[in-house]
């Protein structure tokens, strides 16, 4: 854009435009990439959620075997 308004204007009027195209679509470029990330986190949580819950097994109530166990 600034490249077109330079061969009509003068090189300040240029310079404005392109230091202005320049932002306005990096912001938008940012803000699309934010968004992206946003939904792919809220994603990974939904995942995260609905998967089952794996239960350690708990050996406690069962009787300890002296013969396997080493003596300190």
């Amino acid at each position: 854009m600034g490249v077109i308004r330079g061969l009509s204007t003068g090189p300040l009027m240029a310079g404005n435009w392109a230091i202005g195209t320049f932002t306005i679509l990096a912001l938008g470029s940012w803000h699309i990439c934010q968004k992206r990330f946003a939904d792919e986190r809220k994603q990974i949580t939904r995942v995260m959620e609905n998967m089952p819950k794996r239960t350690v097994k708990d050996n406690s109530d069962q009787p300890v075997d002296p013969s396997t166990t080493s003596a300190l």
